[in-house]
């Protein structure tokens, strides 16, 4: 390979590997699919009316999930990402939404002109002034439009210019309406839902209250959407709320080291500017988190470039910039899932770091330097081990018994 094509190549993954967010990834980046995904993806062909939570770990790759899903669903998809506000304020500020966004509103503004005396009458006063300035086409469509004899096209073509002439409080009112029938009548609705603030309760039950009153009104109105929110695991299992209890869940799992070891070699072709084993490490610690393995390569390759080396880049290297505690920096929000008080959590931290600096630990050594019960100690491995941060070899003693010693997965 030449330097022209390792330079290409190295501003690719630069490129690639920076891009943490789905939104800013380039849309021919190659998406890895989570079994879940599809398994759900073939459901919401088949069905309708279903109330499904997508649950995954910060970074696992729920925002992508929904891009995807909403990009391959056939009929009528709509898909945003939630802000933690009223959904009307968001789907003006988001361009696939605009456009049918506009059309409903025109339907519903349509509807209102045939009933308000006073919306038509200024309507013919705007034709009039269109006619004056000598915009004929203008006042012929709007003359059409305070007929009531308009194409839903004519109105949503001048609906700038007829929606002002409404009161604020009428044009509102309508807009909600619009915004509403178009998230209700859909036969997919997919909700992006954010990742919320820690031990937030109130703001993340209003959002799902929100989203309640729409499934509400859906029911009533005779519709029968499938509402899919995509949700953090961590909001998801510290929320207690009754409409979570609804859903049906599919979970977004960590990938397996191969998978994610597998699409860097399908995306770039080769391991390089990593040895082999060493994007293997790599894929390994990132523990199966999409995002994080991202953040991991980036992280390497931008200190590789100061190094200004032409050697791959080693396991040694590696150790260097993504030392245990960024790690386990990394590893915090999962932590916190798995152990709900903050003193267990950062217990559990420190066991991870005393298991990683001292090899060949048994569990009395662990809890003599821990200062923490055995019995203790070992529902915290039993949980670790579980979650596969640890393994555990038993072994036997010469005088007799056994023993179990702790290893480290990172």
């Amino acid at each position: 390979m030449s330097e022209r094509d390792d330079a290409g190549r190295l501003r690719a993954l630069l490129r690639w590997s920076s891009q943490l967010a789905a939104e800013s990834s380039p849309e021919d980046t190659l998406y890895l699919y989570p079994d879940s995904i599809v398994l759900l993806r073939e459901r919401l062909k088949a069905t309708e009316g279903a109330l499904i939570g997508v649950v995954g770990l910060r970074g696992v790759g729920k925002s992508s999930a929904a891009s995807v899903l909403a990009g391959e669903l056939e009929g009528d998809v709509v898909y945003f990402k939630w802000a933690g506000e009223d959904p009307l304020d968001l789907l003006g500020e988001q361009e696939a939404l605009i456009s049918r966004f506009k059309g409903a509103l025109a339907g519903k503004i349509g509807a209102f002109l045939r009933v308000d005396r006073k919306l038509r009458d200024r309507v013919f006063k705007l034709h009039e002034l269109r006619e004056a300035e000598g915009d004929g086409e203008t006042a012929k469509v709007l003359y059409r439009i305070a007929e009531g004899q308009n194409d839903p096209e004519d109105l949503e073509d001048y609906l700038d210019e007829v929606q002002v002439l409404l009161p604020p409080r009428s044009l509102r009112a309508l807009r909600r309406e619009a915004a509403d029938e178009m998230l209700i009548s859909a036969h997919d609705l997919l909700i992006d839902m954010p990742d919320y603030p820690s031990r937030d309760p109130r703001r993340i039950g209003g959002d799902i209250d929100i989203i309640q009153r729409l499934w509400n009104k859906a029911r009533m109105r005779g519709y029968n959407p499938n509402i899919i929110l995509f949700l953090q695991a961590e909001t998801f299992s510290t929320q207690d709320h009754f409409f979570f209890g609804k859903l049906y869940i599919y979970r977004i799992d960590p990938f397996k080291p191969e998978q994610l070891y597998d699409y860097y070699m399908k995306s770039f072709g080769s391991a390089w500017p990593f040895q082999d084993e060493t994007l293997r490490y790599i894929a390994r610690i990132s523990r199966g988190i999409f995002r994080r393995f991202k953040r991991f390569i980036s992280i390497c390759l931008e200190w590789w470039q100061i190094a200004g080396t032409a050697n791959p880049i080693d396991g040694v290297f590696v150790r260097k910039y993504l030392s245990s505690e960024k790690i386990f920096a990394e590893m915090d929000l999962e932590l916190s899932h798995i152990f709900r008080h903050e003193a267990t959590k950062d217990l559990a931290v420190k066991l991870l770091q005393v298991i990683v600096e001292k090899k060949d630990q048994n569990q009395k050594e662990l809890s003599k330097a821990l200062e923490v019960n055995e019995m203790a100690l070992s529902r915290m491995l039993d949980k670790l081990e579980q979650y596969g941060y640890v393994r555990r070899e038993k072994r036997t003693l010469p005088e007799g018994g056994a023993e179990y010693l702790v290893h480290s997965v990172i």
